[in-house]
């Protein structure tokens, strides 16, 4: 019942309380094994999002704003409000990213060398293939981390079904 009270807390907690949203969120994505995997994931989908957007001719801060509301995440959606205020006053998108400290640097030089070079687009693509690709390799990385364990907890499984179908069998040969 406590588990059940406790699931259903943390649900209701997160439809309702913005700032326990964040806070849940950001925490998750600081979760050993899992967070980086959600971090990947969240700017994989925001840079091709962002990349797509402005290929497409929509304003940038536009996109920004579009992009908050796909990334899933209110430490992201939070970190985008600000880029977006940043880039309505003529700051840099690199530099609108920087501050936010929620993007990782390699990102942030990324979007540098796209907005220097006149193309943010192509370095924003490329940056979500990375993290596609990052993100691959940490879910292969996870998955044969727990094909050990699984298979330990089947095997345990499978030899007590073993052991509770032939120990009666057995008990009742050592009657005779």
């Amino acid at each position: 019942i406590l588990i059940i009270a406790s699931i259903w807390g943390i649900k209701y907690a997160l439809k309702t309380s913005k700032k326990f949203r964040y806070e849940f969120d950001k925490r998750l994505v600081h979760i050993w094994l899992f967070g980086p995997m959600i971090q990947m994931s969240i700017l994989a989908r925001v840079t091709r999002t962002l990349a797509t957007s402005i290929s497409a001719g929509v304003p940038i801060v536009d996109s920004i704003q579009q992009i908050a509301r796909t990334a899933g995440n209110e430490l992201y959606n939070e970190a985008f409000s600000q880029v977006k205020e940043d880039l309505s006053v003529g700051q840099e998108l690199n530099i609108a990213l920087n501050v936010t400290r929620a993007f990782p640097q390699l990102l942030v030089q990324m979007v540098r060398i796209g907005e220097k070079s006149g193309q943010l687009v192509q370095m924003l693509n490329k940056s979500a293939d990375f993290y596609e690709k990052e993100l691959d390799d940490q879910v292969e990385g996870v998955s044969s981390l727990f094909e050990p364990i699984i298979m330990l907890v089947l095997g345990g499984m499978i030899g007590g079904f073993v052991i509770a179908m032939y120990l009666p069998i057995f008990q009742l040969g050592g009657l005779v």
